[in-house]
């Protein structure tokens, strides 16, 4: 690859698009400055935009397996938020029962994380069970 290429890839880069309203390059600016509640507010964006608002649509069309796919990825996601990791991966039912532990209203799900990791989040995700074998 040439230097002018890579020159015009970072810049298209620059413009692609995280959320509605906030590009890459809006992104950065916003991290340079350490501007924490414009990038509080784009997540809530990012959020709204990915995991609510599909959800919000008209009764009769709504999806069970849609919504309980998307909750599960918004878990895996605030819990990876909350523990400061940089990804979910490999995470497996800690994921879940941390989230559940820490929600009350989710309490009651706490000890059944491994079951709901497998059953419903592996299962409606396509993923099989990722088991530690160390």
């Amino acid at each position: 690859m040439t230097q002018t290429s890579h020159n015009i890839m970072s810049i298209a880069a620059e413009k692609i698009l995280l959320s509605k309203s906030i590009s890459v390059a809006q992104y950065r600016a916003l991290e340079s400055v350490q501007d924490r509640v414009g990038i509080a507010r784009f997540v809530e964006a990012r959020f709204t935009e990915r995991y609510v608002r599909p959800l919000s649509i008209e009764q009769t069309a709504k999806s069970g397996f849609a919504m309980m796919a998307l909750a599960c990825l918004m878990i895996e996601a605030l819990e990876a938020f909350w523990r400061g990791w940089s990804t979910s991966q490999m995470r497996g039912a800690d994921i879940f029962r941390g989230f559940f532990e820490r929600n009350e209203q989710f309490a009651i799900f706490s000890p059944h994380a491994p079951e709901f990791y497998k059953n419903i989040r592996c299962g409606l995700l396509g993923n099989p069970p990722i088991f530690n074998r160390g």
